[in-house]
C-alpha cells in the first residue's frame, strides 16, 4: 500500500442548496495541489473563490463543471475571472456540454433566462482562457474518460453516457413547450458521476445524477464500481428521494468506515429523511452541510439512539450546526475532520 506524508482533504463547502467541492493533496514531490468540482455562490459570497484567495496556490490541477444547473455553476464566471486576473493557471477543465447537437438544447437547461445567459458566458470564458493558455486542456466528461491528474490522483468518469444523453433529448422533446420546468430538470441526466482516487482511497461524487444513469452504470461499466471501496460517497441530488436508486447503492461495497454526505439547503426539501436513513442502515456515517429538512429528522433519530445508551451524551457539533464538511485521511481511514 502506498504511504503518504500528508493526507488528502476533501471539503464539501456549505453553499446552501448546491455543490462546491474542494480537493487538496500533496503530490510525490511534496507539492501542494488543489482541484474543484462545481462552484456556487452563497448569496453574494463565493466560498471557493474566497478559499482560493486565502491560499497560495498558483495552479489549479483541475476544475470540473458537473452539469448545467445554476446551483452548481453560479460562482464559476467570477472564479475564472479571478484566476485570469491573478495570473494563475488551470491544468484541466472538465465539463459535459459537448455531446453532438447539445448547442440546440442550451435554452432548456434553466427556466431562468439570466441563468442561461450566465452558463453561456462561462463557456465563452473557458474557451477564451484555453486560447490564452491559462486553461491548458479542456476535457469532455463522459463514461470511461480518465483524467490522470498526477502520480497520486486520477479521476474516472462513470456518467453521463450516450444513453443518458439520448434519454435527455427524449425528455426535453416531451416537455419543452408545456412543461419547461421538467425540461430543465432533465439536465440532471448530463450530470457527472466521478470516481476520484488517491492511491487506495476512493471518493464517489454523484452530483445530481438521475436514477436512469445510476441504473445503467453497473450494467455498462461494472469494473468502475464493483469491488471498489468508496470511502466517501456523495448522496445524489442533495439527498433527493427521486434520485435515490437502491439497486445502485446496494451494488457499492460496504466496509468499516464509509461516509455519506449530502450538500443541501433550504428551498427544495432536501435531503430526504428516507434516503439518509437508508444510508445509515446500510452502515454509512451520514452527514449534511446543513441541518435542514430530512436531516432534522435524522439528527433526532441519532439523538434518541445515543440517549438510549447514555442519557448524558450530547450530539457532535456536525449534527447540530450547518457548516463545511471536511474529510481527511487519518490512521489509514477517511474521517470527518
Amino acid at each position: 500500500m502506498v504511504k503518504y506524508s500528508i493526507i488528502m482533504k476533501v471539503s464539501f463547502k456549505d453553499v446552501g442548496q448546491g455543490d462546491s467541492i474542494i480537493i487538496e493533496w500533496q503530490d510525490a514531490a511534496q507539492n501542494k495541489k488543489i482541484g474543484v468540482v462545481d462552484c456556487k455562490l452563497k448569496g453574494k459570497f463565493n466560498p471557493v473563490l474566497e478559499y482560493l484567495k486565502a491560499s497560495d496556490y498558483k495552479e489549479i490541477a483541475f476544475l470540473i463543471l458537473s452539469h448545467p444547473h445554476e446551483d452548481h455553476y453560479s460562482g464559476y464566471l467570477e472564479l475564472l475571472n479571478y484566476i485570469e486576473e491573478s495570473n494563475k493557471t488551470i491544468v484541466r477543465f472538465g465539463h459535459t456540454l459537448s455531446f453532438a447537437g447539445i448547442e440546440s438544447y442550451w435554452k432548456y437547461f434553466e427556466v431562468s433566462t439570466k441563468a442561461t445567459t450566465l452558463i453561456t458566458e462561462i463557456k465563452k470564458k473557458w474557451f477564451d482562457l484555453n486560447k490564452k493558455g491559462i486553461i491548458k486542456k479542456i476535457d469532455i466528461l463522459t463514461v470511461n474518460v480518465n483524467l490522470h491528474i498526477d502520480e497520486q490522483v486520477s479521476i474516472t468518469c462513470i456518467s453521463p453516457s450516450h444513453a443518458d444523453f439520448l434519454e435527455y433529448q427524449r425528455r426535453v422533446k416531451l416537455n419543452e413547450v408545456k412543461y419547461e420546468k421538467e425540461a430543465s430538470q432533465a439536465a440532471n441526466l448530463l450530470s457527472t458521476t466521478l470516481k476520484v482516487s488517491f492511491g487506495n482511497y476512493n471518493y464517489l461524487f454523484t452530483s445530481d445524477t438521475e436514477n436512469f444513469a445510476l441504473n445503467g452504470a453497473f450494467e455498462r461499466e461494472p469494473h468502475l464500481l464493483k469491488g471498489i471501496k468508496f470511502h466517501v460517497c456523495q448522496v445524489a441530488h442533495h439527498g433527493s428521494a427521486k434520485n435515490y436508486d437502491p439497486k445502485f447503492w446496494e451494488g457499492i461495497e460496504i466496509f468499516e468506515i464509509q461516509n455519506a454526505i449530502a450538500s443541501a439547503g433550504n428551498g427544495y426539501r432536501h435531503p430526504s429523511y428516507k434516503v439518509l436513513k437508508a444510508f445509515y442502515h446500510s452502515g454509512y456515517k451520514v452527514y449534511c452541510t446543513n441541518i435542514v429538512n430530512g436531516m432534522k429528522e435524522f439528527v433526532k433519530m441519532i439523538d434518541e439512539k445515543s440517549k438510549a445508551f447514555d442519557s448524558f451524551s450530547e450530539l457532535a457539533e456536525e449534527y447540530t450546526t450547518g457548516n463545511d464538511r471536511v474529510f481527511e485521511i487519518k490512521d489509514g481511514k477517511v474521517r470527518l475532520a
